[in-house]
């Protein structure tokens, strides 16, 4: 009786079993399309890994990263884990190790999760080498150089081992590319050239049309140790960019630019060197009077010519009236036909700017300009804190005695060139400036025979020109026909910045400032065939490089320099030594608008491999350096 009864109740089982599983396959499940559950093919929606990390062999005191992309659309979380344990903070797409030592040996893999599951990539191995990486030294071009269509442009590096010293240029790679936008983003760089075995060259800038003025070449030197190991510098060339203005005489008229023809004035920013077409536009009407073309200036400018300037220049179409035509005109209109074409009071101001860069061939060497020559990052208010003796941040030939207001904080300016006296007799001369200003004049053309005529002692205001009787000088007799050297210098601080120079001439005339028809540049013979071009307090909002110099250095002492703007002050410089121990740590502040800015480290180091950490707000630098 009881094995009857534990049978039936095994067969009422079976059978509310059976029947509960044929309802569940009548009813369709909610959970498959809802959020509140998983459904069968859950598996299917894991995070799928497309890329998988990749073993790494490295020297110690490199930076290595291991990454992963993965298909599916966030949200999802990564952690990554070395030997199985998880890593700190290693919560991204990519793990980055900065200055390896032996100790970081291992193996290496990511976990990826959603709400579906976990998917764990590859293990892979990180291989840290007893010796040290090259390291690469691109000595020129430097940062900050420009180029324009067609110039040669010269490269020289050199690199170094710490375990077999100076490198044989047989392990040297070169590699340029020409990097550019699409409408919207970053188009892939092509390779122009790459060249081995080789300490210098020199590579020639294509003579192709460039339509996108934020282009630029990637000069890059990569250099290889015995063991394999590698070190890259690189530097971008940016294009040099010049202003084209196209006038007519008389103003108004019509050229032809690429075929196109566009109304006078017309101005744009170009590449230096880029090729145009330019051309007259045959006979015009206006205001009744019929002009035909004459010559193009500068004089020696052909008619459809083809033009590649690599200055900012003026191009201006001359015409003239076409009497007979006018006269028949004439009779047509209710007003006299009238040649204004010589007439300097119907457009002063573009004659005088065609007058003004008419001769363009040799600037250094007209009147019309002064160079002025700036320093960055420069503390403090007087002239002596500025150092005049080290190469500027920047030069920029000026048409006036007078530099800009307001530019930025913390520089120190010189502007120097030669002045010719209209006529003999007795000259007074003013400086106003902010903050301090000093103005130098020579006995004749000679820097050497120069002395202090005026001074500011603090600050004036703009143009101020009496706040102070240092201000003006005692009279100097200065003859016609000569020239005289002479030198402004500045220091400014904070806030409000300018210079002025102005002059009293011999029959009461003020020129204040003192115009450019009455200068000329001071440029020494071998900067004759220098690029001198503005560097503007504004740029990109990151460091562009960072430099540790002398690199190898016997001395011990390590000088930074920072090379680009920030809009973050903060920084800090962290040095390592060989072994990853931190053997120095400095916080410190940047002048956020300077485009370089020099760090020395307070600190002798013993001879040995160091790595410099430098971060900049929440960016990281690195650069290593050899002490000997």
């Amino acid at each position: 009786m009881k094995y009857l009864l534990i049978s039936l109740i095994s067969i009422l089982f079976i059978a509310i079993t059976l029947d509960l599983s044929a309802q569940i396959k009548e009813v369709p499940s909610e959970q498959s399309s809802g959020n509140t559950g998983i459904s069968s093919d859950s598996a299917t929606h894991l995070p799928k890994i497309t890329r998988q990390p990749k073993g790494q062999r490295a020297a110690k005191t490199s930076n290595v990263m291991f990454s992963v992309d993965i298909e599916d659309k966030p949200p999802y979380s990564f952690q990554w884990k070395k030997n199985g344990t998880n890593i700190k903070d290693a919560t991204s797409r990519n793990l980055i190790l900065s200055i390896i030592q032996l100790k970081d040996t291992g193996y290496f893999h990511v976990e990826i999760s959603n709400v579906f599951g976990t998917t764990r990539s590859d293990t892979v191995k990180l291989d840290v080498a007893d010796n040290f990486p090259p390291n690469a030294m691109l000595i020129h071009p430097t940062f900050g150089n420009t180029f324009s269509i067609g110039d040669t442009i010269k490269f020289l590096g050199g690199g170094n081992d710490f375990e077999n010293g100076i490198l044989n240029k047989s392990s040297f790679l070169w590699k340029l590319e020409f990097h550019h936008k699409g409408n919207t983003k970053d188009l892939p760089s092509q390779t122009i050239i790459t060249s081995e075995g080789i300490r210098e060259g020199y590579f020639i800038v294509p003579n192709l049309l460039i339509t996108d003025d934020k282009a630029y070449y990637r000069l890059s030197l990569t250099v290889r140790d015995q063991d394999g190991f590698t070190d890259t510098k690189y530097v971008d060339i940016t294009p040099k960019k010049i202003q084209i203005k196209f006038l007519t005489n008389p103003p108004g008229l019509k050229i032809s630019l690429d075929g196109s023809v566009v109304d006078s004035p017309y101005s744009f920013t170009d590449i230096a060197g880029i090729p145009r077409n330019i051309a007259s536009v045959p006979d015009q009407i206006m205001n009744g009077i019929q002009y035909r073309f004459d010559h193009w200036e500068p004089m020696g400018v052909p008619d459809h010519a083809k033009i590649s300037p690599i200055e900012s220049t003026v191009y201006t179409a001359v015409y003239t009236p076409v009497p007979n035509v006018n006269k028949i005109l004439a009779n047509n209109f209710i007003f006299e036909s009238k040649d204004m074409s010589n007439s300097d009071e119907q457009y002063p101001e573009d004659l005088a700017m065609v007058a003004l860069l008419k001769d363009t061939h040799n600037v250094y060497s007209n009147k019309g300009y002064i160079l002025r020559e700036f320093w960055t990052s420069v503390r403090g208010t007087t002239v002596d804190k500025v150092p005049y003796q080290l190469p500027p941040n920047g030069k920029v030939l000026i048409n006036q005695f007078e530099g800009p207001e307001n530019l930025m904080d913390n520089y120190g300016t010189r502007i120097s060139g030669y002045i010719y006296p209209p006529v003999s007799g007795i000259y007074y001369f003013w400086i106003a400036s902010d903050e301090q200003g000093e103005l130098w004049l020579s006995t004749d053309d000679s820097i050497e025979h120069k002395t202090k005529i005026a001074y500011v002692p603090t600050a004036s205001f703009f143009q101020e020109w009496s706040k102070f009787p240092e201000q003006k000088s005692e009279g100097i007799h200065m003859e016609a026909g000569k020239k005289y050297y002479i030198e402004a210098l500045h220091k400014e601080s904070l806030k409000i910045d300018h210079i002025s120079v102005g002059w009293r001439l011999p029959d009461g005339t003020l020129e204040r400032p003192i115009p450019g028809n009455r200068l000329s540049p001071y440029i020494t013979p071998y900067e004759e065939t220098e690029n001198i071009e503005l560097i503007e307090a504004s740029g990109s909002d990151s460091i562009a490089k960072i430099l540790a110099y002398l690199n190898p250095t016997d001395k011990g002492i390590i000088t930074l320099s920072l090379l680009g703007y920030v809009d973050d002050p903060r920084i800090q410089i962290s040095v390592f030594d060989s072994k990853g121990k931190k053997q120095y740590n400095e916080k410190t502040t940047s002048d956020i608008t300077s485009a370089r800015t020099v760090l020395p480290i307070k600190e002798r180091f013993k001879p040995g491999v160091y790595v410099i950490q430098v971060a900049v707000g929440n960016k990281m630098y690195f650069e290593r350096i050899l002490i000997r």
